[in-house]
């Protein structure tokens, strides 16, 4: 889980140091979901990617996460569409997007302790 948090934060980083280097700026664009439904999925997205961690075979575990990605969007009541809608307008947030993930460690990190 940590190395994903240094990944998101790396890439949090090119994309705000892309955005200065070329002058472009970048549009900012309301996420479909709200912050704290996104929360709640992101946080059930990283546990069942944890859950996965331990199967070996790739192609197995792809199958699997796209089975568990369904079941959250669909607990949540959340379409594809409106998640990568809203993954988009994050990544072009990193503000946004860095105070998302805080609050998706905190709770992993606050089910964790239970």
């Amino acid at each position: 889980m940590n190395f994903r948090l240094v990944f998101i934060f790396q890439l949090l980083i090119f994309i705000g140091c892309g955005a200065a280097v070329t002058n472009n700026p970048i549009v900012e664009v309301q996420p479909t979901i709200a912050a704290d439904k996104m929360q709640a999925v992101l946080s059930d997205i990283h546990l069942a990617e944890g859950l996965l961690a331990t199967v070996e075979d790739k192609t197995e575990r792809d199958k699997i996460i796209k089975i568990y990605y369904g079941q959250i969007l669909s607990k949540h009541k959340v379409s594809t569409a409106d998640f990568e809608q809203s993954m988009q307008a994050y990544f072009r947030s990193p503000i946004k997007l860095a105070a998302l993930y805080e609050k998706v460690l905190a709770d992993l990190q606050q089910k964790e302790a239970q």
